[in-house]
């Protein structure tokens, strides 16, 4: 149809179908040549053809411009399915487009691939005005809605293009596309929401070489590929630069989505970008980044550099997504051929031949978040160099005014290479014309930046590589620095350096050198940790308070009890001693040499020793924890409780240094043990009894040889130092180092030192002149009976023996701390030790009896014995044949000295059995047959025959002088009555009353009808004496009872001719007094 000016009004087309398949342009209205027209009032629903197409030929002159006119007003089209290759509205060629208030909604375009529903083609100037684009679907063209081609100037106004779609091609709701000039969208007051080009670019508008201005608009909630809002190419829009410099211009471009990159909008990528996190370095290094550039500190030559994930960012800073390739096969061409070209490469300076990079170089290969290359930089130690990590070439941008905004080329990211000096764990090698650092390969290792080669990984080592040296269990090493590896001798199984739960190579717990101490304060496991059961055996404190009260108030226990039992028994055997001395001196009753016994001493000082010298080889080795700890406990107790409270000490670390605390700790026990004897020898006293103090002397010596190898070990450890690795710590505490000015040193002065010096020579020296004044009668029986513990058993000549054992006890100590870190002279010197100690036992004989002797060889093999098969079993390599061998060991060792114990314990009780056999029990019969056919092993069994006590107690004579001799007792001193009283611990039960002390005066004269004329003039000069002590006479009476019941004990020691003897001894009492003045005359009763 051809005609200058074309009005139509109110045209209604309704479901018109098309003519013939075969004709692919197919319009309701067609017009060719018409200068203007204008439609309005129309309705174009449910049809199948496209709706209007407007062909002008192109202007020759310009005189014409600006004639030709559309006009479409107030039309809608609706729910039309179009399967042509034809837009529902086509304008080519015109001046002047005014859309105003179309409404186009629930259309649908198929198998049109080049066009929209209103394609515009080489046209000046549109206006769209109030229009509502809606829901419309082109399968297959360019644009949602709208497409226009090399136009000039659009302008859009209150208009709404929501939930449009571009199923294939680029523009969810518009795609403008100009080639030969500059195109200009005007956007106001208008809404792009929920459109989408879901394989392609512009989620909402596709711009090429167009410039966008957008005011009072809202873009919100599109979706495309690339550019989820808008997509531009060529040309940078107005408000995009004004949205740059912060100016919005009441827009709200927000929520819209870019599957690839351009979240709200979208161009060509603009920046390279990597994470200090996604770069590996095999060496440490610090990477700066600042100016689009990195600068990495620290790197070596040759050292391998891996960018795990580079990102190339778009002008939000959002990094770009490359789908996979599969993912790709749907997408549009546009969108392959931009993600096709994007790659990365590592350039390095070609211009300088010692430059050199390898390596994955170059990847187009998207994954993982980002691009993956590898590059080993190669120059030369302690120089810079620079290389680059570079992208494909991206297209100019310009802004309306043809400024440049971004120039073509390429993305670039400046590294910056500071190389170090090869580091340690690697070596220098000359890699063609660069210098570089080598890392020792896996089973080599090297820690000396000076090393020409690396160095073969240890045997005790599960692998080296580079400075990595990653240890077998029960080793250590003070840091990661040093090849000097130390075996954890003290406790092996604490050095766990291959578990992934340790910390600083040792297990949890444990912390320091050789993993040795506790961590107390929780300074590395959060908790504290403490030795309060078991030697070198850490314990959480918070998990076990009531165990840690339990078990010291347990040792404590059993110290006390082993030690207040010997010291009980080592009373009643100096009461004993003393009573039967006084009887046989009276000339009353003869009686052997039985009382004199030394058996409990002798058995008691034998366990002693034998306890402190096998707790002393124990202690070398850490392999049978179970035997350890009850020898430890008896044989060494201060150091089984020297950490019993460390928990105590965790919540006060003022308490420096704890190695001290721990030592006076310990040294409390002994004190606390004597405070007890004396408070319960002054109870005693309160009941009459004063047994305990008046043999304090005696228990007191016994505690100190009990005590000597711990306190003396304490002492030495105190001042001993440990060489471990190249460093030397405390004994003690390997936390301190050795003579530390301030943990160490000044305690050794202050208190170590003195302490040991009078424990260890100056009271040992002072017993040894007191025993030998003792020995040479220069002291009371009574002394002579308090020191006996010392001498007690041994011949005369050799009463120094026990100061021989603390000498020669001593000498083990110095040989166990001294030579601590050389285990095998340790072993061999103490090995020449006893072997020397058990010569002179054999050789000397020091007891009297050789089942003494006896017992004292077999303690001393035992320990011998011990030391030898432990330092076996610890150095023994295989794991099956070191259990079969454990378990003998234990057999070997455990069980002759339980022998020796049972035997020594059994020794130190006093058994009775009566000599008729129907008169014991099953076990007393058999202690009488063991007594008779081992009377040398069954000492301590004694066997009563009652016919001989019976036969003694009938004998009157006896009786009468004990009458006479009682009587005779409370009349006159005998042996000084007041020490005598003292000695015996005998209390008077009745009081001086001057009637009865008539009486005992004219006993007492009757009595000396017995005595020659000579005794009596004798007497008659002691009555004055008589007089002054006749006060305490009444308290002689339990006197003799008290000396007849303990004679009565012995009485079966007593034979016919003993008898005999008693009976011929009228002068008892001449005999007594004589003996008296001779007494009186050495003093040496000075109780």
């Amino acid at each position: 149809m051809a005609a200058q000016v074309l009005q139509i009004n109110e045209i209604f087309m309704d479901n018109i179908q098309p003519l013939s398949n075969n004709n692919k342009h197919q319009f309701a209205i067609n017009f060719i040549n018409i200068t203007s027209f204008n439609i309005q009032n129309s309705q174009f629903f449910d049809n199948f053809i496209s709706f209007l197409q407007v062909n002008e030929q192109q202007l020759q002159n310009s005189q014409l411009l600006y004639q030709r006119e559309a006009k479409l007003l107030k039309s809608s089209f609706i729910n039309n399915k179009i399967n042509l290759e034809a837009p529902l509205i086509l304008l080519n060629n015109l001046d002047q487009v005014i859309l105003d208030n179309l409404t186009l909604k629930l259309n649908k375009l198929n198998q049109n691939t080049f066009s929209s529903f209103i394609q515009v083609n080489q046209c000046y100037n549109i206006t769209l005005t109030e229009c509502i684009f809606q829901d419309n679907i082109n399968s297959d063209g360019y644009g949602g809605v709208l497409q226009l081609t090399e136009t000039q100037k659009v302008d859009i106004q209150y208009s709404h293009f929501i939930s449009n779609q571009c199923l294939q091609k680029n523009g969810g709701a518009i795609n403008f596309i100009n080639a030969q000039y500059l195109g200009t969208l005007d956007i106001n007051f208008s809404a792009f929401v929920l459109n989408q080009a879901i394989l392609s670019t512009g989620g909402a508008i596709n711009l090429s070489k167009v410039n966008l201005i957008l005011k009072n608009s809202q873009i919100e909630s599109n979706k495309a590929q690339i550019g989820g809002g808008i997509y531009y190419q060529s040309i940078v829009p107005d408000f995009v630069l004004l949205l740059q410099k912060g100016i919005k211009q009441n827009n709200t471009i927000q929520n819209n989505y870019a599957k690839i990159y351009g979240k709200n909008l979208g161009s060509t990528l603009r920046k390279i970008f990597i994470s200090q996190k996604d770069i590996s370095i095999q060496s440490s290094h610090i990477i700066n980044s600042k100016n689009n550039q990195l600068e990495v500190e620290g790197i070596q030559s040759g050292d391998q550099i891996i960018f795990e994930k580079i990102q190339i960012l778009d002008e939000e800073g959002t990094p770009v997504y490359i789908p996979s390739t599969q993912n790709q096969i749907s997408l549009s061409d546009d969108i392959l051929l931009i993600i096709r070209q994007i790659n990365l490469e590592i350039t390095c300076d070609q211009l300088n031949i010692q430059m050199q990079c390898v390596g994955n170089l170059k990847s187009s290969n998207y994954q993982n978040g980002g691009f993956y290359l590898t590059v080993k930089p190669m120059y030369k130690p302690q120089s810079t160099m620079i290389m680059k990590i570079r992208s494909n070439v991206f297209p100019q941008l310009v802004d309306s005014n043809n400024n440049i905004q971004f120039n073509q080329g390429q993305l670039d990211l400046q590294v910056i290479l500071n190389f170090d000096q090869c580091k340690i764990g690697y070596i220098q090698k000359q890699f063609s014309n660069s210098i570089i650092c080598e890392s020792c390969p896996e089973g080599k290792y090297s820690l000396d930046i000076l090393d020409g080669e690396c160095k073969k990984c240890p045997d005790s080592a599960e692998y080296c590589q580079g400075s990595k040296i990653q240890l077998k269990n029960g080793y250590w090493r003070s840091n990661e620095f040093t090849d000097e590896i130390i075996y954890c001798k003290d406790n092996p199984d604490v050095c766990q350096p291959e578990s992934n739960q340790s910390k600083f190579n040792c297990k949890r717990g444990y912390i320091g050198i050789i993993c040795g101490s506790c961590d107390i304060y929780g300074k590395i496991w959060d908790d504290s940790y403490a030795e309060y059961i078991t030697s070198k055996q850490c314990y959480k404190c918070s998990d076990n308070i009531m165990l840690i009260f339990f078990n010291n108030l347990l040792k404590f226990f059993v110290v006390m009890a082993y030690i207040f039992f010997m010291v009980r028994s080592l009373q009643k055997q100096l009461y004993v001693k003393l009573l039967g001395h006084y009887v046989k001196k009276s000339g009353i009753l003869f009686l052997s040499n039985t009382y004199k016994s030394d058996r409990q001493k002798i058995f008691s000082k034998i366990l002693n020793d034998h306890l402190q010298i096998i707790s002393l080889v124990y202690s070398l080795f850490n392999n049978f924890m179970a035997i350890t700890v009850p020898v430890q406990i008896s044989g060494n107790p201060l150091g089984a409780i020297s950490k019993s409270i460390d928990c105590l000490y965790a919540k006060d670390p003022s308490l420096q240094p704890l190695w001290f605390y721990q030592l006076l700790w310990s040294l409390l026990q002994p004190i606390l043990i004597i405070i007890l004897y004396f408070i319960i020898g002054y109870i005693s006293l309160k009941f009459k009894q004063n047994l305990f103090i008046r043999h304090a002397r005696a228990a007191l010596i016994f505690i100190y040889f009990y005590y000597f190898v711990s306190i003396i070990t304490m002492l030495s450890k105190s001042m001993n130092c440990v060489q471990i690795g190249d460093q030397k710590y405390m004994d003690l505490d390997y936390n301190i180092q050795c003579y530390d000015p301030k943990y160490h040193l000044p305690y050794i002065f202050i208190f170590c030192l003195p302490l040991l010096i009078i424990y260890g020579i100056i009271i040992p020296i002072i017993l040894f002149v007191s025993v030998y004044l003792v020995r040479k009668g220069k002291k009371s029986f009574f002394i002579k009976v308090q020191y006996s513990y010392i001498f007690a058993g041994l011949r005369d000549k050799m009463y120094y023996w026990e100061f021989y054992k603390i000498i020669y006890k001593a000498s083990l100590i110095i040989i166990f701390i001294l030579l601590k870190e050389n285990n095998l002279i340790q072993v061999l010197l103490m090995n020449i030790i006893m072997s020397l100690n058990i010569f002179l036992v054999g050789k000397s004989k020091p007891y009297t009896l050789q089942n003494y002797n006896d017992l004292q060889h077999f303690s001393n093999l035992l320990c011998i014995l011990a030391l030898n098969l432990l330092y076996i079993q610890q150095i023994s390599s295989q794991q099956i044949q070191q259990t079969v061998f454990q378990v003998i060991t234990v057999l070997i060792i455990v069980l002759p000295n339980l022998q020796l114990f049972l035997q020594l314990i059994f020794g130190m009780v006093n058994i009775q059995i009566k000599a008729n056999k129907t008169d014991n029990n099953l076990v007393q019969n058999l202690l009488f047959k063991l007594k008779l056919k081992y009377p040398n092993k069954f000492t301590n069994v004694q066997i009563i025959s009652n016919q001989k006590i019976r036969s003694l107690i009938k004998l009157k004579s006896v009786q009468m002088k004990f009458k006479i001799l009682l009587k005779f007792l409370k009349n006159y001193n005998f042996y000084n009555e007041e020490q005598l009283l003292v000695q015996f611990n005998l209390e008077s039960q009745f009081i001086a009353i001057p009637s009865e002390r008539k009486e005992l005066e004219r006993m007492r004269n009757s009595n000396l009808n017995f005595l020659t004329s000579s005794s009596k003039s004798e007497i008659d000069n002691n009555l004055n004496y008589l007089k002054q002590i006749s006060y305490k006479s009444q308290q002689m009476r339990r006197t003799f009872n008290n000396l007849q019941q303990q004679t009565a004990s012995n009485i079966d020691l007593i034979t016919p001719q003993n008898y005999a003897q008693n009976q011929e001894n009228l002068n008892i009492l001449l005999n007594t007094l004589e003996f008296e003045n001779k007494i009186d005359k050495q003093k040496s009763l000075n109780f």
